[in-house]
């Protein structure tokens, strides 16, 4: 395990790392990730289901709750590669796997949790590095047979990590490679929308207001006459 990890480090380090301006290890890059994943539950899961923060701190988790926090962590894990710009075939291929990188992010999410229950105001930068430990202990512990520790909350998240990690095994393939299509079609919208800032009218177009009767059928089956009107831009032809 610890071979394992030691060769997930490097891989970030030699592959991952290059593609950022700053080191994805870095404890400050870490924080920023941590606060991210903490805005990214709150908008995506934790106010579209009642109650799960208090079942959270009440150790009453259930698995439709894991189930839409492995999905999220899935959508945000899409946009990290994403941004490192990594291919729709490479991240689909990436995703179906249980991957060292996803039982991090489960485990952030989760810690991410615990500080929306505590107050995340209440959370300071100086405590990110102990608490980052703490992530790659349950997800080394994860590959193990158990995780020794007094510390009652970190225990609790490390079991809510191994159910998290049981159902995104059960999750078939096509469910994950259709998040990852949900994230491309939410980016969509917005491309588009940019495209269509760019695109100026010609200053000497015209807008025509048409107005014409058209005969549509009614729910009865009888015909009618409805007054349209329609908007168009008019370009003048150039004068050769």
């Amino acid at each position: 395990n610890l071979l394992g990890v030691g060769i997930y480090r490097f891989i970030a380090k030699s592959i991952i790392v290059p593609k950022l301006k700053d080191n994805i290890l870095d404890e400050k890059l870490g924080y920023k990730v941590l606060y991210e994943m903490h805005t990214f539950l709150d908008n995506n899961v934790i106010r579209k289901r009642n109650g799960v923060v208090n079942r959270f701190q009440n150790c009453k988790l259930n698995n439709e709750d894991l189930l839409s926090f492995v999905k999220a962590v899935i959508l945000f894990e899409t946009d990290i590669l994403n941004n490192l710009k990594f291919t729709k075939d490479e991240i689909d291929k990436f995703i179906i796997q249980d991957t060292c990188v996803f039982r991090w992010l489960c485990a952030l999410a989760l810690l991410a949790l615990q500080l929306r229950s505590q107050g995340i105001e209440n959370f300071h930068e100086d405590k990110s590095p102990n608490e980052l430990l703490d992530i790659d202990y349950t997800v080394i512990a994860s590959y193990g047979q158990g995780l020794l520790s007094d510390d009652q909350k970190l225990n609790k998240r490390y079991k809510y990590l191994l159910r998290m990690i049981g159902i995104s095994k059960r999750v078939s393939q096509k469910v994950k490679r259709e998040i990852v299509a949900s994230f491309y079609e939410q980016k969509r919208p917005k491309q588009n929308q940019q495209k269509g800032e760019n695109m100026s009218p010609n200053p000497n177009s015209k807008m025509i207001v048409k107005s014409y009767t058209k005969k549509v059928k009614t729910k009865s089956g009888t015909p009618k006459l409805v007054h349209v009107k329609s908007t168009i831009r008019k370009v003048p032809k150039k004068n050769k």
